[in-house]
């Protein structure tokens, strides 16, 4: 009984190796099959592609030997001519003025942006140039203080009583430049580089002879040696100490009409006639011409304005 159960379990283990081993050699022939079919789209491709080839060359070779013989017979004047040695060209396009135009802009674009922006740079300096208002005495206010800069044009206004036209345009003109002087503009902020380069520029220049300051944008300033000694010129006015006008002392205030209190020690100056930047003979020249404005100026600061109430100030 046990050799009919072996028996029988060998023959179940045989059938079941003959089924992995037909499955294994079914799927080996599967790949090969697919190799070969492969194998054959492959040769069948590159075999219309030598053929193309081939056919191309035949024709090309066919087009050189009938435009050679298309030669032969011109030279022989068997015929007059030949498309195909000289084939026959299409006729040129006629453009209308606004495709020759457009054409034109299109291939001119890169010279033109830069004639253009050169015309516009120069027509505006050009314009800058002929507009431009150049003053005959300019005053420099490097006292840290806005209010009397946003009285500017009343200043202006002061200063241009009586004024002489120096530069001979036939206009005269008077005008302020400001260059705020403190301890927070000169030594802390953005713009603390640039004030002190304009300070300095300003004092080596002959630009703006007359100066308003004060006692803080003096520390920036060698003012003992950059204003011109005045008292005992004008002896007539009390409001002058030594070099300077104390704008306290006259109705300053009154002819601009600021409301708030004058810094510390504010004054008005000339400054001397010391070469720098400038000549000597630039600066003599610029000093003669601010003087009769300092003059106009101390007689306008003497007197009450009209329409004030105010009785500071004094002559």
């Amino acid at each position: 009984m046990q050799e009919k159960d072996q028996q029988s379990a060998d023959e179940q283990l045989a059938s079941v190796d003959d089924e992995n081993l037909s499955a294994f050699e079914n799927a080996r022939m599967m790949e090969a099959r697919a190799r070969r079919e492969a194998e054959l789209a492959e040769r069948a491709r590159q075999a219309e592609e030598n053929e193309a080839a081939y056919q191309a060359r035949e024709e090309y070779a066919k087009e050189l030997y009938d435009e050679r013989l298309d030669l032969m017979r011109l030279k022989q004047g068997v015929i007059t001519e030949s498309d195909k040695v000289f084939p026959a060209q299409a006729p040129p396009k006629e453009y209308t003025v606004f495709e020759k135009i457009g054409n034109w802009l299109y291939h001119s674009k890169w010279w033109l942006g830069i004639a253009v922006f050169c015309v516009a740079v120069g027509g505006f300096l050009v314009y800058d140039y002929v507009t431009r208002v150049e003053a005959d005495v300019n005053l420099l206010l490097i006292s840290n203080d806005y209010e009397i800069y946003g009285k500017s044009a009343v200043l202006s206004d002061m200063m241009q009583q009586d004024l002489a036209d120096y530069n001979g345009d036939d206009r005269s003109v008077a005008s302020v430049v400001f260059v705020p002087v403190s301890k927070s503009t000169m030594e802390t902020g953005n713009y603390s580089t640039s004030y002190n380069t304009q300070l300095l520029v300003q004092m080596q220049s002959d630009m703006c002879m007359l100066v308003i300051g004060d006692n803080e944008s003096d520390s920036y300033i060698e003012a003992e040696k950059v204003y011109a000694e005045i008292e005992s010129r004008y002896p007539q006015y009390d409001f002058i100490d030594n070099d300077r006008i104390l704008l306290k002392d006259t109705y300053f205030q009154e002819w601009l009409g600021t409301e708030s209190e004058l810094r510390e020690g504010a004054y008005l100056a000339l400054r001397l006639p010391t070469a720098g930047m400038s000549s000597q003979e630039e600066m003599q020249k610029a000093y003669d011409e601010a003087l009769p404005v300092l003059e106009s100026l101390m007689e306008q600061l003497a007197t009450k304005p009209e329409g004030t109430d105010t009785t500071s100030g004094g002559e």
